[in-house]
């Protein structure tokens, strides 16, 4: 190798060690500060997962019932849209008759990350929870009320004494159902 190549070499790896030792690297701080936000975007999905079971669970203390699932069909699986955010804060008068506040949490900013108020269907005020990237929460509940819940990654695994499980479709907003999928590599979960 000519000697020119490797001085630009040894030039090349003495910024980088310096840059990374010194931490003045404008590139390795917008790494590092992106870094951070996605650790606290998944430290927030992880939060507002485990916020969502426990108010089901707290929705189903008051009232022996899990919110309606328009579909029964459906394997009792609901996002956190209109319909659900709608009882399990208090907006909706038929599924929580006491109006009481199930779930709180920050508002949304720039469609992401909190509770999205909208227009609903009837002109009254509706309400959506947004994961950290923009897009609803998944649940599933213990449709038969057996205390166990079929794992809808793994569907061997049992899942016990669970009324529901939530779970955040990650950064890029997909799930699969096979439990090795790679679209389920950066997805949050209540159970995990």
């Amino acid at each position: 190798m000519p000697t020119a190549l490797l001085h630009k070499l040894a030039s090349a790896s003495f910024f980088a060690g310096s840059c990374l030792a010194l931490n003045s690297c404008e590139a390795l701080k917008f790494i590092r500060g992106q870094a951070g936000i996605r650790k606290a975007q998944i430290a927030q999905a992880r939060v507002e997962t485990n916020s969502l079971v426990i108010a089901i669970r707290a929705y189903h203390d008051d009232y022996s019932r899990l919110p309606s699932v328009e579909d029964p069909e459906n394997d009792m699986h609901m996002t956190t849209g209109t319909e659900l955010m709608g009882v399990l804060t208090g907006m909706d008068k038929d599924g929580n008759p006491r109006q009481e506040r199930y779930f709180q949490g920050p508002e949304a900013v720039d469609g992401k990350g909190g509770l999205s108020w909208e227009a609903g269907k009837d002109g009254q005020r509706a309400v959506r929870l947004l994961d950290p990237w923009g897009n609803e929460y998944h649940l599933l509940f213990d449709s038969d009320f057996d205390d166990e819940i079929a794992d809808p990654f793994d569907r061997a695994k049992r899942l016990f004494g669970r009324k529901a499980i939530a779970w955040s479709a990650g950064p890029d907003g997909k799930t699969n159902p096979e439990a090795r999928h790679e679209d389920n590599a950066d997805n949050v979960f209540s159970w995990k």
